[in-house]
């Protein structure tokens, strides 16, 4: 099965692709004035999921807007999602 590991967490690609959408939502008034760090980050894991699997880092100026997504995403999150806030929660 194709998956693409984020931060060394693996998620199946549509719920790579839902962090991706949902890292762009809360980006959007950011990234009109330019690329924000969570948009770029964005960009990279649809480009992993395009490509059916990779890996993708997440810089240090997007990890806070990546936790906070995932913290509102998590009553609802697959487990991959789960598993990347306790990473980047340490």
């Amino acid at each position: 099965m194709a998956t693409v590991r984020i931060e060394g967490v693996e998620f199946e690609l549509d719920d790579a692709a839902r962090f991706a959408r949902r890292l762009e939502r809360a980006s959007y008034g950011a990234s009109k004035a330019g690329l924000s760090p969570a948009h770029a980050l964005a960009i990279e894991i649809e480009e992993a999921v395009d490509v059916s699997g990779g890996a993708v880092a997440i810089r240090e100026e997007a990890r806070e807007i990546a936790f906070a997504v995932l913290d509102e995403w998590y009553p609802t999150a697959p487990e991959s999602a789960r598993r990347l806030r306790l990473v980047l929660g340490q």
